[in-house]
Parts: structure tokens; sequence; C-alpha cells
């Protein structure tokens, strides 16, 4: 019997939990398959240990419960993978539903090729009549292939994805400065897929894999996501060029490139609140490049 670990990191959203764990637990299996439920409270200070004691008492064989204290969405995944025995490791977040077939077109898309190191699933909105409020959604209904060298910022979202568990190995952990709740904010996901894809692996974006992912409550929520995001992204990739990797520069210089067109775009079809986002990235990117670059003379 093989065995697939979800990975759910949770920090003050009880309420929310309860219903992604849900989601993910209806999910069907193909034969030979089982799923265990690997939950980590990154410090919760609200109902969340309550709800993942509920959880136990229910399954106790399918649930293991890890304390991360630390705060930060890296740390948090990596306690995860260390408590994790699957040799499949999927990955979603607190404010997801998962598609009843999720996990089983997860598990096709790494059976159909040995070659696969890791999956990124479509990500649609769990509200799409407010768009407003959409962030983190990837809706491509085609599949794609990813090999080096190509950029790591389209390929998908850390909400939902999976990796085998040898491709985590010799990859390392995630990056602890980055993400959730840490010095920089967001792209511990980017960050993972490109040294993935740096060590020659193969990654895949399967459109049948579908999370649904919450909207933020505001407008101004969605600003600071995206400001986040940016920072994350320059702080991520910018450490790699400054480490000596060239092409780490050109992913960063293509994704600058593009964005004043991008907002261009946005205007012409009347999106007035897509049109602004490119220009926060515009900012922030170069500025999470120059955070690290900071960071890095200091430490």
């Amino acid at each position: 019997m093989s065995l697939l670990s979800v990975i759910v990191c949770t920090r003050n959203r009880g309420a929310l939990l309860r219903e992604t764990l849900a989601s993910v637990r209806q999910c069907a299996l193909p034969p030979g398959w089982q799923m265990e439920l690997v939950i980590v409270d990154n410090g919760s200070q609200d109902a969340t240990p309550e709800v993942i004691a509920a959880m136990q008492r229910e399954a106790p064989a399918l649930v293991r419960a890890v304390l991360e204290p630390v705060p930060g969405l890296s740390r948090a995944r990596n306690a995860g993978v260390r408590e994790a025995q699957g040799e499949l490791l999927a990955f979603t977040d607190d404010d997801c539903l998962a598609e009843a077939h999720w996990l089983a077109n997860l598990i096709a898309a790494f059976q159909r090729d040995p070659h696969v190191a890791a999956v990124f699933g479509q990500v649609q909105a769990l509200e799409p009549q407010r768009p407003t409020h959409v962030v983190a959604v990837k809706a491509e209904v085609r599949p794609q292939a990813y090999r080096y060298p190509c950029s790591p910022l389209s390929i998908g979202h850390g909400n939902n994805m999976a990796f085998r568990r040898t491709t985590l190995a010799a990859a390392g952990p995630f990056d602890v400065l980055l993400g959730a709740g840490s010095t920089w904010g967001a792209a511990e996901d980017v960050d993972m897929a490109y040294r993935v894809l740096r060590q020659g692996g193969l990654v895949r974006y399967d459109p049948a894999c579908v999370i649904r992912h919450r909207p933020r409550a505001t407008a101004a929520d969605v600003r600071r996501t995206h400001w986040r995001n940016a920072i994350g992204l320059g702080a991520c990739l910018g450490q790699h060029w400054l480490r000596g990797d060239q092409f780490a520069g050109k992913c960063l210089w293509w994704f600058l490139r593009d964005l004043p067109s991008a907002a261009a775009r946005a205007s012409i079809r009347g999106e007035a609140h897509e049109a602004p986002v490119p220009w926060v990235y515009l900012m922030g990117v170069p500025w999470g490049v120059c955070r690290r670059a900071g960071y890095n003379l200091v430490h």
C-alpha cells in the first residue's frame, strides 16, 4: 500500500481550517493508496488546537498533529515534511478547499511519468464573482511541463503543489526567510520550484488537480498581499542571483520587463482592479532584491 501525505500548515484560522480538512478528507484515492493528514499548527492563539484535536479524535489513524511554535510558513512546511511518512507530499493552505478528485489526479500525474519531480495544480477562486478580492489563482486549462532553463514565476502556487519525497530530500528544506510570517513574507513556493528545476527536475502543471482558494476579505488585503508577494519574489530570485546564478537575474529581468505592457492591457480591457497590480510588482520586486542584498551584507 502506497502512502500520500497531505500537509496543511495553519495559524489562527480555526474556523476555516475545519472546512479545509473536511474537504481533504473527502477526496477520493485510487486503489492501493492511503492518505495521512499532517496538520502543522504554527503557533495559533485561537481555537485551532481544538479543531486539530477534534479531527484527531474523529480519525486517529489519519491525522498527524505537529506544533511549530516559531511563526513562518516555511518553518511550518519543514516541520510537516519532517513528520510526513508518504512517498508523495502534497501541500494546500488553510484558506482553501480541495475538489473531490484533487489527490487522485495528483497521484495519477506522478504515476504517468516516473521522471516527474513535482506537480502544481489549478487554483480556482472560491468566489469568482468577487474578482477584486482574488489572489493566488491559476486557472490555465492546458497541461504544461517545465524544465530548466525556464522561469519559475508562472508555474503555480504553494496552495496546490506536490513533490516526491526524494525530490524534497535532494532540494533541501524550504527557505525560512521566505513565506508568510517570515522576513520576506512570500515566495517559498517559487524558491522551491526553482531549486527543483535547477537540479534537473521535471515540474508539471496539471489542471485536473483542482483547489479552490478563498478571496481576501477586502481590497486592501489584496494590495498588501501583492506587495508581500513582490518583496518575496525579489528576495527569492535575488538571493540566487546574488550567489552568482545569472539565470535567476534573467528571470527577474524578464518578469519586470513585461509588467508595463501587462498594466496597459488590463487598462484597455477595463479591468480597473488589475491595472495597478503590475506597478506594485515593478516597485516591490527590485525592493525585495535590495533588501535581500542588505540582509546578506549584515549576515
